[in-house]
């Protein structure tokens, strides 16, 4: 499985643009707020992944067209991992 930080930069790359279904970078948005986005789901997945692992519960993220239970003891090694690095 992919640490989780790659998972919400990889789903955020592209956005639906006026309901024409052309995928752009999110970074490109011409509104400010849009842009402000990726910042933002990125707190809410950390604050996500935190609060699964002090309340011993599961987050389910989107892995390609699947959805994956990843458990507090999982994260709680992807976070290691990461502070190792």
């Amino acid at each position: 499985m992919p640490g989780l930080s790659t998972i919400i930069p990889a789903w955020s790359r592209c956005y639906l643009n006026g309901g024409n279904n052309m995928k752009q970078d999110i970074s490109k948005a011409k509104n400010p707020d849009l842009r402000a986005s990726l910042a933002a789901m990125q707190r809410a997945a950390l604050m996500a992944r935190k609060t699964a692992i002090q309340t011993e519960t599961y987050i389910v993220i989107v892995e390609g067209d699947e959805l994956v239970r990843v458990s507090a003891d999982e994260l709680r090694q992807i976070a290691s991992e990461g502070n190792s690095t």
